[in-house]
């Protein structure tokens, strides 16, 4: 009986492990945002050429972005981020993004990003126990494109923890029953 009680604790502790390493891992890949989608945004008056990125102001949390884009006739229309309909500006002010590191892993690996991309901006804001990543982006037909990531400390702690409990009870259950099947064959063959 001594040896099955060392086994299941030992089952225990390495369930306990992989749970914490399986909570970690799952962590860095959903704080990293690569399974936030691209999403398309209203289409412009006309194919854009180029975009920029303004602060327009701020809220209680974060700040308020409107999205500018010099269209192929040379005019300028904004977006603001709360609305739907592009609206024909004079100018764009100065740019709050930069533009996508072509080695920047969050974009890269995003779910379902769009295909022929011409131009492509980023912009990282950091506020309270939060950071927000943003990037738009043109595609070959001059049609605009979003993708954000927001991640924040308690909620990453929230998925960590419930990674880490889901994954080490199922650790749990299947050491535990690969323990009981090879005492029970020990057993058996009377060791």
């Amino acid at each position: 009986m001594d040896a099955a009680v060392g086994v299941l604790l030992a089952c225990l502790f390495l369930s306990v492990l992989a749970g914490g390493v399986t909570g970690v891992v799952v962590n860095r890949i959903d704080s990293a945002g690569y399974f936030v989608s691209w999403q398309r945004l209203p289409d412009p008056p006309a194919a854009a050429t180029s975009l920029a990125l303004g602060v327009t102001g701020r809220d209680e949390f974060n700040q308020m972005f409107t999205l500018y884009a010099r269209l192929a006739s040379g005019d300028s229309v904004a977006l603001p981020l709360t609305e739907a309909v592009w609206q024909p500006v004079a100018s764009p002010p100065d740019n709050a993004a930069t533009l996508c590191s072509p080695s920047l892993p969050a974009l890269a690996r995003t779910a379902n990003p769009p295909a022929g991309l011409t131009g492509c901006i980023y912009h990282f804001e950091r506020w309270y126990d939060c950071h927000s990543q943003r990037a738009f982006a043109l595609d070959s037909d001059g049609r605009v494109w979003q993708w954000i990531n927001t991640r924040c400390a308690l909620g990453m702690l929230g998925v960590v923890l419930i990674a880490f409990v889901v994954s080490g009870l199922i650790y749990l259950l299947l050491s535990s029953l690969l323990a009981m099947v090879w005492l029970r064959r020990r057993e058996r063959a009377g060791r």
